[in-house]
């Protein structure tokens, strides 16, 4: 679970970073780079996605297994 955290907080940083870089792309003179930024953010909203579902699954089992011991 504590691997998971990281992850997320690292993907929410480099999501905030491209979202800055996205606010500002007219600026950007590359087009490669303009493109990089905008996949750049699609792919990390789709890892937070994924990492906010692992996290809800494995809180989600983590109390049923506890109310599994508490009634048994």
């Amino acid at each position: 679970m504590k691997k998971i955290k990281e992850d997320l907080l690292g993907s929410i940083i480099g999501g905030v970073i491209l979202l800055i870089g996205l606010k500002f792309i007219n600026l950007i003179p590359w087009s490669w780079l303009q493109t990089g930024i905008k996949i750049g953010l699609f792919y990390i909203v789709i890892d937070i996605v994924c990492l906010l579902w692992k996290l809800y699954k494995f809180k989600k089992i983590s109390k049923s297994e506890l109310m599994t011991k508490l009634n048994n």
